[in-house]
């Protein structure tokens, strides 16, 4: 029996091979586990331009919709949004700290996807995004699926 996983680590070693043939430097072909630290810290953007605004909400409107419709179709699960959906606007008090936060809950962690799906009799929570990563190790092992809109 293959395992997904080791589908998935077969693809890793292909890209890799592939990418550096095509002389992709080999700091950045790295996959899994915690990223490099950053030399200097990352400088959090100072404003929110309305085209990243108007992005925002299409992906949020796109999320919403997508979600509604899987707890349509599968009742017997449900559909919880986890990815990152905090409103902190750029320039905001705490949004530096929140900003630099975020950044390093991805390098240690990766992205969180938008959404998980749960047997129902593993949740009934709908949104997960205001709890930490850390705090939501055990349940995000126990989802059927992860979604990324």
């Amino acid at each position: 029996m293959v395992l997904y996983i080791d589908q998935v680590n077969e693809s890793i070693e292909c890209a890799v091979k592939n990418l550096s043939a095509l002389g992709a430097p080999k700091e950045l072909l790295k996959f899994g586990g915690a990223g490099d630290v950053p030399v200097k810290a990352p400088r959090a953007p100072g404003d929110a331009s309305s085209e990243f605004l108007a992005n925002r909400a299409m992906g949020d409107w796109a999320e919403n919709l997508f979600s509604a419709s899987l707890q349509d179709v599968l009742p017997e699960h449900t559909v919880s949004h986890y990815g990152d959906s905090d409103r902190i606007a750029a320039g905001s008090l705490g949004f530096k700290e929140f900003y630099q936060s975020r950044l390093e809950d991805v390098r240690l962690r990766g992205k969180r996807p938008d959404l998980l799906v749960f047997p129902r009799s593993v949740t009934n929570v709908h949104d997960l995004t205001g709890q930490s990563t850390e705090e939501l190790t055990k349940l995000v092992k126990e989802a059927s699926a992860t979604i990324e809109v």
